[in-house]
């Protein structure tokens, strides 16, 4: 990914490491983009990701997900020769001159441009190979009531029917968290083999600990999504706990006279990236007033 510099250096992007809280005894390494000032002059594409809510209709009843995680993302992708003299790196120590061949994290645009190319690859797989493929019919009460088939277990809507006659696997990518998705556990793991597979044809390296086989109780983007019965969405105790603290934390430096536009700005958005999990998006609801209160607090 850093490869020695062959021309000047027009920039550079300090290099730091930051723990990974779930692999004990390594580290994280990042490009200060922001402070090497090369975020400030990077053109910002759109990140496209699937929320909550785009996923959770689309699941079936009893089914069954495997989870991947691809290690190194944004290192799988190259930079133009002609830009990498803006993205040095200067050793800490030796004072050698390097430069970014490969995206790197704390680039502002990395996570658009890989999730661009995940894109890509699930499309790829979608066009190759069986399991993803079907025909698309229509299972909603108006099904029912005029006679032809409806089926309780495939969801409301839209459905891809495959040959067999059971819907098809799908598949979410969220930058470099995969989410392969089946009605049984036998076509999940077709899926989740299929997508393996295509990982290692273009070079990809998936997370030994990170990645996890077909089960109907994942953990996925934080969330705890649970097909058992009907697909359900659940709030982690992790997350339930860091938005409590935060609105706590808010609380507490506001009695102080402490409390700052970016600390609110922070907890609003931490709160607000909760709301799909919340049925019918109660939780949309009791918002406005927490900002509006939070708002009011900073204000006076």
């Amino acid at each position: 990914v850093l490869e020695e510099a062959t021309e000047p250096l027009q920039a550079n992007a300090p290099i730091f490491c930051l723990d990974k809280p779930l692999q004990p005894g390594q580290k994280r390494t990042l490009a200060d983009a922001r402070s090497g000032g090369q975020n400030a002059r990077i053109g910002k594409d759109p990140t496209i990701l699937p929320r909550c809510g785009d996923i959770l209709p689309r699941l079936y009843t009893n089914g069954w997900t495997g989870i991947a995680d691809i290690s190194k993302y944004f290192h799988n992708f190259s930079v133009l020769p002609s830009n990498r003299p803006q993205l040095g790196c200067i050793h800490p120590r030796t004072g050698k001159r390097y430069w970014y061949s490969k995206l790197s994290m704390g680039a502002s645009n990395s996570p658009s441009l890989a999730c661009r190319y995940g894109n890509s690859a699930m499309r790829l797989l979608r066009e190759s190979d069986s399991v993803f493929q079907g025909q698309p019919v229509e299972n909603t009460w108006r099904s029912s009531i005029s006679g032809r088939n409806y089926h309780p277990r495939w969801g409301h809507g839209r459905v891809m029917s495959g040959e067999d006659g059971e819907p098809v696997a799908i598949i979410f990518g969220f930058v470099d968290d995969y989410f392969i998705h089946g009605p049984t556990r036998r076509k999940c793991n077709i899926a989740f083999t299929a997508f393996m597979e295509l990982c290692v044809r273009l070079g990809l390296i998936c997370q030994k600990v990170k990645v996890n086989p077909p089960a109907q109780v994942q953990k996925f983007c934080g969330f705890a999504w649970d097909t058992v019965a009907a697909p359900t969405l659940r709030i982690t105790q992790a997350k339930l706990t860091r938005a409590v603290a935060a609105i706590e934390f808010c609380l507490a430096l506001h009695k102080r006279g402490r409390l700052s536009a970016l600390t609110f700005a922070s907890s609003s958005v931490l709160l607000h990236s909760l709301l799909d999990a919340s049925p019918h998006h109660i939780g949309q609801t009791y918002l406005p007033s927490h900002s509006l209160l939070l708002l009011g607090l900073y204000s006076t």
